[in-house]
């Protein structure tokens, strides 16, 4: 049986992802300071933070009425963010917590007016 998309495998047709790995922060269990910062960096994850401003972009990436460059810029942005979420899910293991500043600080643009309402 010969499907339509039998020329795509892993290899010829999905762009390449490399995500450098960090070597992650070790800390003494014995020590009580150590513990903390575990137990706070473990809670102080940003994922809501990424999570609402990839789903803010994702609104203008993919509203057929929004102008053409503004969308796939906003897709890109969403898919970083994307990735940036499962580095800061990570980061709760390693302690290596990933440089959210330049994703997060930008302005928001004008949302949807039916999400305005709800």
């Amino acid at each position: 049986m010969i499907y339509e998309y039998d020329d795509l495998n892993d290899r010829s047709n999905l762009p390449l992802l490399y995500i450098p790995s960090e070597e992650p922060v070790t800390r003494n269990a014995n020590d009580w300071h150590d513990r903390f910062v575990t137990v706070r960096d473990t809670f102080s994850s940003r994922v809501g933070q990424i999570c609402n401003a990839a789903f803010d972009r994702s609104i203008i990436a993919y509203d057929e009425n929004s102008d053409a460059e503004e969308r796939e810029r906003c897709r890109q942005q969403t898919e970083v963010l994307s990735i940036l979420t499962g580095l800061e899910i990570d980061s709760a293991k390693s302690g290596v917590k990933p440089d959210l500043s330049e994703n997060l600080l930008k302005e928001r643009r004008a949302h949807n007016n039916l999400i305005s309402l709800i």
